[in-house]
């Protein structure tokens, strides 16, 4: 179990400097995204491996399967981030909708590792 956590709070420290760093300095760069990249590398291990281990877990069913979508939703979310973000980088015209996306898909991400972090906690 102690992996997928150890691949999760990478994940949530890569993807925490990528998107306050572009908020930092007003624009994507190229260590950004690679580092965004491997952020969201790490999220898809972790959750992949805390899906495939999820079975066995005795806690509250409902609150258990909402964690999971939201696992999934984010997961999808922060792909389409990463690709926004490399539009970005080569179209530079669409840094607004990148900056004005970010912070929510970010908090969102945060609310499913938390989530996470309570049912790591609790079970």
């Amino acid at each position: 179990m102690t992996l997928p956590i150890i691949f999760i709070s990478i994940a949530a420290v890569f993807y925490t400097v990528v998107i306050f760093s572009e908020k930092i300095k007003g624009r994507l760069e190229l260590w950004m995204i690679l580092l965004f990249l491997f952020a969201f590398i790490f999220d898809a291990l972790g959750t992949l491996q805390m899906a495939a281990i999820s079975t066995n877990f005795l806690q509250d069913a409902t609150f258990l399967i909402l964690h999971s979508l939201l696992g999934v939703a984010v997961l999808i979310i922060m792909l389409v981030h990463l690709l926004i973000a490399v539009l970005v980088f080569v179209f530079e015209e669409y840094q607004y909708y990148f900056s004005m996306f970010s912070v929510y898909a970010w908090l969102l991400w945060m609310v499913a590792f938390l989530t996470g972090g309570y049912l790591a906690v609790s079970g």
